[in-house]
């Protein structure tokens, strides 16, 4: 298991970073990811963060331009370790994106997480497991790209959402 001395963020937006309106008949994605506060105030981690934010979208509503833009960030990220916020619906597809754009020598470990409930505003939410889950395993895995989500990892290309059990599964 390897140290951590620093890790990049890359936000996009989606359900973790949301907050529930009633005024809007439900929830709306910030304006800013409150991710990267969240992590330094309650999860305290020994290592540096800096946060890269791309944009604050429903994930649905992601494009390949967009897409384009994440990877790039990874790319330009300082470190080996890139922890990417992002929403659960199209969460599977921009990880086997990255695992095609991002150069075959990158030596990047990449994650992308979420949540199905928001990190603020509602108790219980999976969205503060799955970030301490995402971040413990930096150290534990090899160069790539991959999901973590519901207390599993899953290589890019190789996971699927099943939104009816609400959960992250093998292909």
């Amino acid at each position: 298991m390897q140290a951590i001395d620093a890790i990049s963020i890359v936000a996009t937006g989606g359900t973790i970073d949301s907050v529930f309106h009633p005024q809007s008949e439900g929830k709306v994605i910030s304006s800013s990811s409150g991710v990267p506060d969240y992590l330094r105030d309650f999860i305290k981690p020994p290592f540096s963060m800096r946060c890269t934010q791309i944009c604050m979208l429903d994930s649905k509503l992601l494009t390949d331009e967009i897409r384009t833009q994440i990877a790039e960030a990874v790319i330009a990220s300082i470190g080996p370790y890139v922890l990417i916020l992002h929403g659960t619906d199209t969460m599977a597809v921009t990880a086997a994106f990255l695992d095609q754009y991002l150069p075959k020598n990158h030596n990047k470990t990449v994650i992308l997480t979420g949540s199905m409930i928001p990190l603020e505003g509602f108790l219980p939410s999976d969205a503060a497991f799955n970030l301490g889950f995402a971040m413990g395993r930096f150290g534990a895995l090899e160069a790539g790209v991959y999901v973590c989500m519901n207390a599993a990892t899953f290589r890019a290309g190789t996971v699927v959402k099943n939104a009816e059990a609400g959960r992250f599964e093998v292909l």
